[in-house]
């Protein structure tokens, strides 16, 4: 992703994230992608639920990843393409393979190759524009699929616990 494009991206989606949902903090560690930012917040006792912002080393695209650790810490795994069992100590996702009617990954493109293709510089301006459309994209999809998928393994981990 271009600086420039990445560094408002990275800044919108900080102020957002820590605006929608009180008890996040941004946290760092190793398997964190370059570039990325990842945010965690307590599921329950001892669980903490993570979502990354993932973006294209060389594209304008970005995506998002959720995660749980119960070691509290970044999830120390690589990213998976299927969601794993709950009774796993830590795993992260892509969100695409948490869409029921697609299971493929998902980025959202700021640049139009259809317009622009790949050789001709896509005008940084244009995927500044793009950028607050799709934010709001991926923000419902974090309420919608993400925190529920994250809320639904410390429930199935709860439960786990009492049998």
């Amino acid at each position: 992703m271009r600086r420039s494009v990445g560094k408002s991206l990275r800044s919108q989606f900080d102020k957002r994230i820590k605006k929608e949902r009180q008890n996040i903090a941004s946290i760092k560690g190793d398997m964190v992608p370059p570039g990325s930012r990842a945010y965690a917040f307590e599921l329950s006792t001892g669980l903490l639920g993570v979502v990354v912002l993932v973006l294209d080393p060389k594209y304008d695209y970005f995506t998002l990843e959720f995660g749980w650790s119960d070691q509290n810490r970044f999830p120390g795994c690589y990213t998976s393409f299927k969601p794993a069992k709950p009774e796993a100590s830590e795993h992260r996702i892509r969100l695409g393979f948490l869409i029921p009617e697609s299971r493929k990954d998902h980025w959202w493109e700021l640049q139009d190759f259809d317009k622009y293709p790949p050789h001709i510089e896509f005008p940084v301006e244009e995927s500044l524009t793009r950028l607050g459309p799709a934010l709001d994209e991926a923000f419902g999809m974090i309420k919608e699929l993400g925190i529920p998928f994250l809320e639904e393994i410390a429930r199935q981990k709860e439960e786990a616990k009492h049998l």
